[in-house]
């Protein structure tokens, strides 16, 4: 079976949450809202395959809009 998490950075904490049925259902019997880093390694030893996305909130996103970014080692010499 596939647990879909995602990754959100919370008071500089990495919290892991449910994104599909399976890994939501995973919560239910923990009894928390995410999934504890350190159930990761039981859940993959029941046969579980953990994927990961890492979240990325649009304040960040509408914050880099326009930032300039290190140009080129190229554009840098011209």
């Amino acid at each position: 079976m596939k647990i879909l998490i995602t990754v959100k950075e919370k008071y500089g904490n990495e919290l892991l949450y449910p994104l599909n049925d399976t890994a939501k259902l995973i919560c239910v019997l923990l009894g928390t809202k995410t999934i504890p880093k350190d159930k990761i390694k039981t859940l993959e030893d029941l046969g579980y395959r953990i994927t990961m996305s890492y979240y990325q909130s649009l304040e960040f996103e509408h914050l880099m809009v326009g930032y300039p970014f290190i140009r080129s080692e190229q554009e840098v010499t011209s």
